[in-house]
C-alpha cells in the first residue's frame, strides 16, 4: 500500500509525539499503524519510508513543514540499526546544526539540539568502529563552535533550549573527551557561574551537574579532577556559611576547611543575603552543588584520581549535625523568615547528605577503612537521635532521612564489618522497635493483636492524624512527595490515602533490611541479649506480615494496599531466614516458624517472594538434618586408572576409594573437555592417612561428627545440642583437612 508523503509526515508525526513522551516506540506504533491497514510489515521495513518522510520534511523551506520531520527523527535515531545510523548519522548532524547557525533561537532550534544529543548517545556505543571516531569528533567541534559564543548570554538569561543546549555538549563530552578539550575553558566557567546562582531553573542546573563531572576527563589529569573538586567542596562551605547563617558554630566549619588544600577558592555566587526568598535560593544552590558532588564521585575517570574522603566527610557530617536545637537554646537567627525557610529545607539537605554517604562508601571501598569508626560513631549518633525523640519522631523527621539513615547503617555494617555492628547494635534496636511498633519499649497496640491488617504499621492513626500540625519540616515532608495540604483523606479517597502506607512500608522495609544486615554481618558476635530481640523481632515481623497479606487478600478492594504490603512481606522474610541462619550457640529458636512461613510463601503469586521462600528452604536443609548425605550425589574419586585409558571409560570396578600414595583423578570438567584425559592425569600423591575413617558407602568418606562444644572424651555426661553448628572440633576430626 502507497501512502503519499503528506499521509506519512501525519502519521509519523503523531507517531514522534506519541514516542516522545514515552508512551511506546516511535516504530512500535508505525508498525501497529500499519498492520490496521492490512500491511504486514517489520522493522526494517518501515524504517525505508521512515527516513524517505524525514529526508523530505527537512528540504522543505517552512519551518512548520520541518518541525514534523525534526519531531520524528529525534524519536527514530535510538532505534535505528547500527549500520543504518553508521551511514546517516554525518548528514543528520549536518542538517540539525545548519538549523542552528542560521537561527539558534528558532523554534526549531530545541529539537536541533534533541538530535545531537541522541546521535552522540549513539556514538558513545560505536566509538570503537573505525572511523567513527575521527568523524564525530569533526562533529563534536563544528557543535562547540556554534554553542560556545551562547554561552554567555545563556549565563545572563536561560532559555528554553539552554537545557538542550548543554544536553547535547554533555553526551558530546561523554562519548569523545578529546574533542572537548578546547572549550573546557568556556564550558568551565559557565558551570561555576550558573550553578550555585539563585535565579537558575531547576532542569539547567541538573544538566550542567552532569556536565561539569565531565571536564576533567578532557585533560586526563588527575589534577584537574583534584582542583575541581576541591574548588567544588570550597564552595559548598560558602554556601553552608550562608544558608546556616552562622547558627551551626565555628568549630565545624573551620575542621572541615581545615582539610581543603590551603588556597583553593570556590565560586559560590548564590550571595548572603537574608530573608525567606533569599534563603530558598541559597537551599537550591547547595542542593545542586551537591547533586554536582555526587556526579563527581560517580562519573568514570581514564586514569586513577585523589579521593578526598576525609573533606567530603566532614562536610556531609557538618550538614547532618545541623538541626533546630539553636532556637531550643535560645540563639535567635538574623532573620525568623529565613530561618523558617531554612528549617522547611533542611529535611532534603540531609537526605542529600546521607545519599552522599552511601556513594563515597562504593566509591572509596577500602581507601575508606581510616574512616569507618567516624561513619560508626556518626551513624550510632543518627539512630540514637531517631529513637530518643520517641513517638514524636514521626512528625519531626521526614521519613525520607528515617529512609535513608537506615540505609547508611546498613551501608556502614557491610563496609566495616561486625565491629560497627556491635557498635551500633543497641540503638539499632530501639529504632527498629518505634519503627515497627510506634513505641521504643516495643509494646503492640491492643488492635494490632486482633486485626492483621493494623500490624503493617500498628502506628498508622496516630501518623494520619498529623495532617496540618507537624511542624515546620514535618509539613514540608508532603510538598516533597507532591502533596498539598489534607491529602491526607478517607481511605479509598485515591492515591492521596494510599500515602500513609506507602510511607511506612518504606520506612519499615528500610529497617528489615537493616535488621537483615546486622544478621548476616555481625549475628554471632553481638550480644545473646541482643542477639535474642532480634530473633524475636524478625520472626514476628514475618509472622504479622503474612498474616497482613492473607487479610489484604481477603478484604475486598484492596489491590493497592496489597501491592504495598509484598515489599514488607519480602523484607521480613529476608530478615527470618537472616535470624535462622546466622551462627548461634544454640538451636535457632523460630526455625518451626521460619519452615511453616516458607512454605506459605512458595504459594505466594509474587515471584520474588516465592522464589526467596524456594531458595530459603533449601538453605534450612542443613539445620535439619546437619549429618545427612549431600541432597546430590558426589562424584567418587577415581583410583589410579590403567595406562592410557580415559576416566570415563573406567569400569564400575575401578570405582572406589583411593588408597594411601595412589594418584587421584583429575576433576571432570578438565577431563571431559579435553582430548587425551590420561595425559592430563595430575601427579598429586594422596598424604597417608593417620586416622581411620568410618566408611558408610563405596567411594565416600565420612568422618565422625564432633561434639559442638568442643568437650574432652571423659564428659559423656549432659545433652548434645540438636543443630550440629561447627563451632569447634574434637580431636577426632583434626586430621579431616589432611585427608582431603
Amino acid at each position: 500500500m502507497e501512502i503519499s508523503p503528506a499521509g506519512w509526515l501525519s502519521v509519523l508525526g503523531g507517531a514522534g509525539q506519541a514516542a516522545a513522551g514515552g508512551s511506546v516506540t516511535a516504530l512500535h506504533l508505525l508498525q501497529q499503524v500499519l498492520q490496521q491497514q492490512g500491511v504486514s510489515t517489520d522493522r526494517s521495513t518501515v524504517l525505508a519510508p521512515v527516513l524517505d518522510a524525514i529526508s523530505r520534511a527537512l528540504s522543505a523551506e517552512q519551518v512548520d513543514q520541518q518541525l514534523p520531520g525534526l519531531q520524528l527523527l529525534a524519536a527514530v535515531i535510538p532505534e535505528t540499526p547500527a549500520a543504518c545510523f553508521r551511514l546517516n548519522y554525518m548528514q543528520w548532524g549536518g542538517q540539525a546544526l545548519g538549523l542552528l547557525k542560521a537561527d539558534p533561537a528558532g523554534p526549531q532550534a530545541l529539537l536541533a539540539w534533541s538530535i545531537l544529543q541522541q546521535i552522540f548517545l549513539r556514538v558513545e556505543q560505536v566509538v570503537e568502529e573505525a572511523g567513527v571516531r575521527k568523524e564525530a569528533s569533526g562533529l563534536l567541534q563544528r557543535l562547540m563552535q556554534i554553542a560556545v559564543p551562547l554561552l554567555p548570554q545563556a549565563a545572563k538569561q536561560p532559555g528554553q533550549g539552554t537545557v538542550g543546549m548543554v544536553e547535547a555538549i554533555t553526551a558530546g563530552a561523554r562519548a569523545l573527551p578529546p574533542a572537548a578539550r578546547s572549550s573546557c575553558m568556556a564550558l568551565d566557567a559557565f558551570c561555576r557561574s550558573v550553578i550555585p546562582a539563585a535565579s537558575t531553573p531547576q532542569a539547567l542546573r541538573s544538566a550542567l551537574a552532569q556536565l561539569y563531572p565531565l571536564l576533567p576527563r578532557a585533560h586526563s589529569d588527575a589534577l584537574s579532577w583534584e582542583t575541581s573538586m576541591q574548588q567544588l567542596l570550597a564552595t559548598l562551605h560558602d554556601g553552608l556559611d550562608a544558608l546556616f547563617m552562622g547558627l551551626d558554630g565555628s568549630d565545624g566549619s573551620q575542621q572541615a576547611r581545615a582539610s581543603l588544600k590551603q588556597g583553593v577558592e570556590g565560586f559560590w555566587s548564590g550571595g548572603k543575603a537574608l530573608g525567606q526568598a533569599a534563603t530558598q535560593g541559597q537551599a537550591d544552590g547547595v542542593r545542586a552543588c551537591l547533586d554536582t558532588l555526587e556526579h563527581m564521585l560517580t562519573c568514570s575517570q581514564p586514569i586513577p584520581v585523589p579521593l578526598p574522603a576525609t573533606s567530603i566527610f566532614l562536610l556531609l557530617t557538618r550538614i547532618l549535625a545541623f538541626d533546630d536545637s539553636p532556637a531550643h537554646q535560645g540563639r535567635v537567627p538574623p532573620s525568623a523568615s529565613g530561618y523558617r525557610q531554612l528549617l522547611g529545607a533542611l529535611p532534603g539537605l540531609h537526605v542529600a547528605a546521607l545519599q552522599l554517604l552511601q556513594q563515597l562508601l562504593k566509591a572509596g571501598g577500602g581507601t575508606l577503612r581510616p574512616l569507618h569508626a567516624s561513619l560508626s560513631r556518626l551513624v550510632s549518633d543518627l539512630l540514637r537521635r531517631v529513637a530518643a525523640a520517641g513517638p514524636a519522631t514521626f512528625s519531626l523527621t521526614s521519613w525520607l532521612v528515617r529512609v535513608e539513615v537506615y540505609k547508611l547503617a546498613g551501608a556502614v555494617v557491610q563496609a566495616a564489618g561486625w565491629a560497627a555492628g556491635r557498635q551500633m547494635n543497641p540503638t539499632a534496636i530501639q529504632a527498629a522497635r518505634l519503627e515497627l511498633y510506634g513505641h521504643p519499649s516495643g509494646s503492640v497496640p491492643a488492635t494490632a493483636e486482633t486485626d492483621p491488617l493494623a500490624k503493617i504499621a500498628p502506628h498508622k492513626k496516630r501518623k494520619r492524624g498529623r495532617g496540618k500540625g507537624q511542624g515546620t519540616q514535618g509539613g514540608s515532608n508532603g510538598a516533597a512527595d507532591g502533596l498539598g495540604p489534607g491529602t491526607d483523606g478517607a481511605e479509598g479517597a485515591g492515591a492521596a490515602a494510599l500515602e500513609p502506607w506507602r510511607r511506612e512500608t518504606a520506612v519499615q522495609v528500610a529497617v528489615l533490611q537493616l535488621l537483615e544486615t546486622l544478621l548476616q554481618v555481625c549475628g554471632a558476635v553481638i550480644p545473646q541479649d541482643q542477639r535474642l530481640q532480634l530473633d524475636a523481632m524478625a520472626a514476628h515481623m514475618a509472622s504479622t506480615a503474612f498474616a497482613a497479606a492473607e487479610g489484604l487478600a481477603a478484604a475486598v478492594e484492596t489491590g493497592a494496599r496489597e501491592s504495598l504490603a509484598a515489599p514488607l512481606q519480602l523484607a521480613a522474610c529476608k530478615a527470618l531466614v537472616a535470624s535462622i541462619l546466622a551462627p548461634a550457640p544454640h538451636s535457632p529458636a523460630f526455625l518451626p516458624l521460619a519452615l511453616r512461613l516458607l512454605r506459605q510463601g512458595l504459594s505466594c503469586p509474587d515471584a520474588l517472594l516465592s522464589s526467596l521462600c524456594s531458595s530459603a528452604l533449601l538453605s534450612l536443609e542443613v539445620l535439619l538434618q546437619p549429618h545427612a548425605t549431600p541432597p546430590a550425589p558426589t562424584r567418587p574419586l577415581l583410583a589410579q586408572p590403567p595406562q592410557g585409558a580415559h576416566p570415563s571409560s573406567l569400569p564400575t570396578s575401578y570405582m572406589g576409594p583411593p588408597k594411601d600414595g595412589e594418584v587421584l583423578g583429575m576433576p571432570r570438567m578438565i577431563t571431559e573437555g579435553r582430548a587425551g584425559g590420561a595425559s592430563m592425569q595430575s601427579t598429586i600423591q594422596r598424604p597417608p592417612v593417620t586416622q581411620p575413617v568410618q566408611q558408610t558407602l563405596p567411594g565416600l568418606e565420612v568422618h565422625a561428627p564432633a561434639p559442638v562444644w568442643g568437650v574432652d572424651s571423659s564428659d559423656s555426661e549432659g545433652p548434645m545440642p540438636e543443630i550440629d553448628s561447627g563451632s569447634d572440633m574434637d580431636a577426632s576430626a583434626e586430621t579431616s583437612d589432611d585427608d582431603l
